[in-house]
């Protein structure tokens, strides 16, 4: 009796078994893990029933189902620990993505902030010193032979004005994005020198390619080149009494070479009282890890070589 309800039972999980196949992927996986094993254990109860012969071949497919689905199962097992895997990558790879698309977000918004802060110095303050540096003009044409002291004055505020023009000028620049960095600095560099150099009458040439390689460079960097070569340009017409000039800049392996070269009276470099301007270029230098370095003698001009790793 006690057999006859495990046989029935038997074939009531192969039944339902069966019928669950077409419901998920694991239920087919049991069943044909589990079949051999209750094939076996269905012929023992046939056996018990004196229903077939004792075949020894009996306990033998008992033996080799239940391998059968140990094997089964831990193919089964590895299967699902590879998906596993899989989709915890593929999750970390889609956070990493939500966390790079959230970084971007925030440079897209920082960027529209300092573009908005450039917009408003450019039409508010910019503005603002235009008027200064043009009412300062005017006032100095007119006293300028009754007041020569409030002209000189004037001419003052007017030096000012530029100045801080030119310096909200720089700024709006270096806050700018600009994928090609490099040939935009030398652009930069270029109009910039063509400028001061025109009206102080020294003649000058240019050692920059037209087309530099495209490298990264990060706005410090960037503004901090760019104010030391206006300092050393500034302080080569201030001092040198030079008549030609040489500016170059190119990119030597992983290194950005800066070059202003003068012939000009020179000086020694140890004996120099040093000023604001060489200061100021050194501490700049500093700032962005590059090195710079001031070749000078009596009489053979000066050099300011600055070179900047990327």
């Amino acid at each position: 009796m006690v057999d006859t309800t495990n046989l029935i039972f038997t074939f009531i999980a192969l039944i339902a078994a069966v019928l669950l196949i077409r419901r998920a992927e694991r239920a087919l996986i049991t069943t044909i893990a589990f079949l051999p094993l209750a094939a076996g254990f269905v012929a023992i109860l046939l056996r018990n029933m004196n229903l077939i012969p004792n075949y020894p071949i009996i306990t033998q497919a008992v033996m080799l189902g239940f391998i059968f689905e140990v094997v089964v199962f831990t193919f089964v097992l590895i299967y699902w620990h590879r998906n596993v895997e899989r989709d915890r990558e593929i999750l970390q790879l889609k956070l990493i993505n939500q966390q790079q698309e959230k970084q971007l977000a925030v440079q897209q918004a920082e960027q529209h902030v300092k573009d908005q802060i450039a917009r408003d110095l450019h039409d508010d303050v910019a503005a603002s010193m235009s008027g200064i540096r043009i009412l300062s003009q005017v006032a100095r044409q007119q006293i300028m032979q009754e007041a020569p002291q409030t002209a000189s004055l004037l001419e003052q505020i007017n030096h000012s004005a530029q100045t801080t023009l030119e310096g909200i000028s720089d700024l709006i620049w270096a806050v700018k994005p600009n994928e090609n960095y490099l040939n935009d600095i030398a652009d930069r560099m270029r109009a910039h020198a063509s400028k001061v150099l025109e009206a102080s009458d020294i003649a000058y040439q240019f050692n920059i390619a037209r087309e530099l390689p495209i490298r990264d460079m990060d706005i410090e960097k960037r503004r901090n080149l760019y104010l030391i070569f206006k300092e050393a340009l500034n302080n080569a017409i201030k001092y040198s009494r030079c008549k030609n000039m040489q500016v170059g800049l190119e990119v030597v392996e992983n290194d950005l070479v800066l070059r202003i070269a003068d012939d000009g009276i020179g000086f020694v470099p140890d004996l120099v009282e040093r000023g604001n301007g060489l200061d100021n270029m050194l501490k700049r230098a500093m700032q962005i890890d590059a090195q710079l370095d001031l070749n000078a003698a009596p009489g053979k001009g000066t050099e300011v070589l600055v070179r900047l790793r990327f």
